[in-house]
């Protein structure tokens, strides 16, 4: 009888760690985006957003990505803030990869924004980053931008 309980909670805690194992594989981690801060003023900071070659492909050769579709950014009262395309940035040193185009925007220091990113808009997958906009430049990072549950 000893045998069999133990063999059962060996069973059961294989079968606990493959479940969780296939539960974590199976969710979407998340979306990847490079941010830049810099070319700071008195009532302005400058965000750069890196978009790559996979992203502005992701919804086919043919289409080309667009700022208002696929990345929406909102200050606190949930207005819309413009994103300029640019296809260099002087905030960009020796970064990795090979970016496409960037995403710029002058955003006011110690405030709060939120950035959507919306892979491919048929889809309607949207991935969001919340951040404080920083005071002065800031180096180069990538920020994963968490899955937004559909209601």
């Amino acid at each position: 009888m000893r045998s069999y309980m133990g063999f059962l909670v060996v069973v059961l805690a294989i079968g606990a760690g493959v479940w969780y194992s296939t539960r974590q594989m199976t969710s979407d981690p998340g979306q990847v985006v490079g941010l830049v801060f810099g070319n700071e003023t008195d009532q302005s900071i400058e965000m750069h957003l890196v978009v790559t070659m996979i992203m502005s492909r992701v919804e086919g050769p043919r289409v080309k990505i667009a700022n208002t579709d696929h990345f929406q950014l909102t200050d606190p009262e949930g207005q819309a803030v413009t994103l300029r395309r640019q296809q260099n940035s002087n905030l960009m040193k020796g970064t990795r990869g090979t970016p496409d185009f960037f995403l710029a925007a002058d955003l006011t220091p110690e405030t709060q924004y939120t950035l959507e990113y919306v892979p491919r808009v048929a889809d309607g997958n949207r991935y969001r980053y919340t951040f404080t906009a920083p005071t002065e430049l800031t180096a180069f990072k990538r920020y994963t931008f968490e899955p937004v549950v559909q209601e």
